[in-house]
């Protein structure tokens, strides 16, 4: 068990490469979700203070 949970990790050599591309892609695709969903609840609070 723990021999391949090294091998996932290691994956030959390019696994520190691998995971750092796979934890830069799940930044990104987090930042894209949550800062339009921040705006978007401003955006609604700034409506309801005008009306």
């Amino acid at each position: 068990m723990l021999d391949s949970l090294h091998v996932l990790f290691i994956m030959d050599g390019s696994g520190p490469y691998v995971w750092l591309c796979f934890f830069v892609l799940m930044f990104v695709v987090s930042v894209n979700i949550i800062l339009p969903i921040i705006r978007m609840k401003k955006i609604y609070k700034e409506g309801r203070l005008e009306d």
